[in-house]
């Protein structure tokens, strides 16, 4: 990094300074600075489990501070999303005391009227907030907005599609992955690091206890999951593999 240098008009007062970085010299000055960058950034979160993540990285008080919108299902940690602008909401009345066979029949009629996307997104809070991150997803075009909604979305309010992150785990190292991932778009890498080993040392507690105490692989039980009644689905993504 070079010197800088200033006009002293008076007084002991600087008119203009200026200062010279050389990305070059050091290499770890370009990651410190982009780093840097993305702790500043504004963060709007789509779904619950990002949400959760940012939690987990930034603990409740960093993430109450850089999250500025959530979506209508993001309701924990109840400290962090209380207040939060809510970005999106269902175009399903999906209002409590509505059993599932209902939801699930106002969702086909939905689909029949016409309506393309389960979700609709603030496009004006968009335009006027203008947050530098907006997580999303694409495994559910059904339980979220999808990033395909949240691309448009983006482009309507005149911000690009590239202020979006897409997490996409179907495993549980993938799920660990998406952590890691959030992270290095906060510009918090070691403590995302550190979130995602404290999961892995859990999961590994977890997993020694089950074989400890199942015996004979006869004796395990046998599991059926499932994500959904109406209409019946069977659990998916990386839950299979969290019971394995």
């Amino acid at each position: 990094m070079a010197g800088g240098g200033g006009l002293d008009g008076g007084g002991g007062r600087t008119l203009a300074t200026y200062c010279h970085f050389h990305l070059g010299s050091d290499a770890r000055l370009a990651p410190a600075i982009v780093a840097a960058a993305r702790r500043g950034q504004r963060v709007v979160s789509l779904l619950p489990s990002a949400t959760e993540m940012v939690a987990a990285v930034l603990g409740e008080a960093g993430a109450a501070a850089r999250l500025v919108g959530v979506s209508e299902h993001c309701d924990w940690p109840a400290a962090v999303v209380a207040g939060k602008r809510v970005v999106t909401r269902s175009a399903v009345a999906t209002r409590a005391g509505r059993s599932g066979a209902e939801v699930d029949a106002a969702v086909r009629a939905a689909r029949e009227a016409g309506v393309g996307a389960a979700h609709t997104v603030d496009v004006a809070w968009l335009a006027a907030a203008r947050p530098a991150l907006v997580l999303t997803q694409d495994t559910c075009a059904a339980c979220d907005a999808a990033e395909g909604s949240v691309h448009a979305a983006l482009r309507a309010a005149g911000l690009g599609p590239e202020r979006a992150l897409t997490l996409r785990p179907v495993t549980v190292a993938g799920v660990l992955g998406s952590v890691r991932r959030l992270g290095a778009a906060l510009g918090e890498e070691a403590a995302a690091e550190a979130t995602a080993a404290r999961l892995e040392a859990r999961l590994a507690a977890v997993e020694r206890a089950v074989l400890a105490s199942a015996g004979e692989e006869a004796a395990r039980p046998r599991l059926l999951g499932l994500e959904s009644l109406f209409p019946l689905v069977a659990s998916g993504q990386w839950l299979p593999d969290q019971r394995a």
